[in-house]
């Protein structure tokens, strides 16, 4: 379980900016009469990409070698501005990549010489009281524990 982080409505005026999604719901403040929102509410891919902070919050190298995707991604329930954020990762299911024999600098820049797997994470984003209002699973690309066998990344 991560640590609560706080969504502000400064944070999600800044990510339509920056993503260009302005749909009203990110953006107006006032009117919400006839809709499902009662109030600005964050985006899906805001939040998302929080828990992906949250998830390598370290400016360190270490064994996440990149982000290899999200799947199966829903936002379950609005969250709005002042709403804290948490997350709980649970490792879901470990992929052993096949090293390939480099043979040109361009292969060794890609990694294809790195032992390597990846990593399938649930991804549950919580609410201050505890609810769910995301699940997806991010897949991470890893290096592969010295020594390892085969089937563990």
């Amino acid at each position: 379980m991560t640590e609560k982080v706080l969504i502000t409505a400064e944070d999600i005026d800044r990510f339509a900016d920056l993503s260009g999604d302005h749909f009203y719901a990110h953006i107006d403040t006032t009117n919400f009469e006839g809709t499902m929102f009662e109030k600005q509410v964050a985006h899906g891919y805001l939040l998302m990409s929080r828990a992906a902070g949250l998830f390598v919050d370290s400016y360190e190298k270490n064994p996440v070698l990149l982000n290899y995707g999200i799947d199966e991604l829903r936002f379950t329930k609005p969250v709005y501005p002042g709403a804290e954020m948490q997350v709980r990762f649970t490792c879901k299911e470990k992929v052993p990549v096949d090293k390939r024999v480099v043979n040109n600098p361009e292969d060794a820049r890609r990694g294809d010489d790195i032992e390597k797997g990846i990593v399938k994470w649930l991804v549950e984003m919580l609410d201050g009281e505890g609810e769910v209002t995301g699940v997806g699973t991010i897949l991470t690309m890893v290096a592969r524990k010295d020594g390892s066998p085969e089937t563990e990344v």
